[in-house]
């Protein structure tokens, strides 16, 4: 799963770099209580995220995951005094099915993501292959 947080970018220009670092602490943290201790989590640059599923049985079973994660980001929180609201846009690419190696898949799962922030914030796709 490729995440890229929606709104991100407006709210670190008005907030300021220190203020959008504790936010991203506290969403980092909505992921990983998103997951299962065998998923892993990592932030890969600016406000996107990077999550490893393993152990799944059904593209449903990954749905379900990115919507718990939408709905746990969107879940709107306080910093500094200040009711912040953050979406998710979530791409997904799956192994093997969509690529057999790392740089591909992660390729797929980026493109994916973006048709979700075109097609609609605060969503997911899984790649079109």
């Amino acid at each position: 799963m490729f995440i890229d947080l929606d709104g991100f970018k407006r709210m670190n220009d008005l907030h300021g770099h220190n203020f959008g670092d504790k936010v991203l602490k506290k969403v980092a943290d909505k992921l990983v209580g998103s997951l299962r201790q065998s998923d892993s989590v990592a932030r890969i640059g600016g406000d996107e995220f990077l999550i490893i599923l393993t152990d799944f049985r059904h593209r449903s079973n990954i749905a379900k995951v990115a919507e718990k994660i939408i709905l746990n980001i969107s879940e709107p929180f306080l910093q500094d005094d200040k009711e912040i609201h953050v979406g998710a846009s979530i791409g997904i690419a799956i192994f093997p099915e969509d690529a057999d190696n790392s740089k591909i898949l992660l390729k797929k799962a980026d493109d994916a993501m973006y048709f979700s922030k075109r097609k609609e914030k605060n969503s997911y796709s899984f790649s079109l292959n």
